[in-house]
């Protein structure tokens, strides 16, 4: 296996609504000794074009560099993250993101130890998740224009008829 020693973290702030529940400054000074990270940054946000620069800027490009984020969930902004790193050349399987704002910080809004412990939970597991991934090439899958409708009943007719007016 490639060097483990090449994963960076970065915490996203999300302009309070981690760091105001979340004690990200304790999760990163805890994760500074991680035998996995080469560093632990904290960031006031990680969504914005501007903020995707700058990530993009501190990742390595080097083979084998691996890249925590801890931000919001990937269906609110962290596919926006991950497509603008994508674009700006960075190897999407070499990235892992872990939800600290809707599954922490937002859940447990009256109890941020609670959230602080479970964020350094997923953190943990998302390290060790980014350890055991392998790069893949991308395949492209051409479709072909065939269809096999079985049953010749109401809806077996209704869908073969459908089809034949789709071409």
């Amino acid at each position: 296996m490639e060097d483990s020693k090449q994963t960076r973290c970065f915490l996203c702030e999300c302009y309070g609504e981690i760091a105001n529940i979340v004690d990200l400054e304790s999760l990163r000074k805890g994760l500074e000794h991680h035998p996995q990270l080469v560093s632990c940054e904290k960031m006031k946000s990680l969504c914005l074009e501007e903020n995707i620069d700058e990530l993009a800027k501190r990742i390595p490009q080097s083979p084998g560099c691996r890249v925590l984020l801890g931000a919001c969930s990937f269906l609110a902004k962290g596919d926006t993250i991950l497509s603008g790193l994508q674009a700006r050349g960075i190897d999407p399987s070499q990235i892992e993101l872990v939800d600290l704002r809707e599954s922490c910080a937002w859940i447990h809004r009256d109890d941020p130890v609670s959230a602080t412990q479970k964020a350094r939970d997923l953190i943990n597991m998302g390290i060790a998740a980014l350890m055991q991934r392998n790069s893949s090439e991308e395949l492209t899958i051409e479709p072909r224009q065939e269809v096999l409708v079985i049953g010749a009943g109401p809806a077996g007719i209704s869908a073969a008829a459908a089809l034949i007016k789709l071409g």
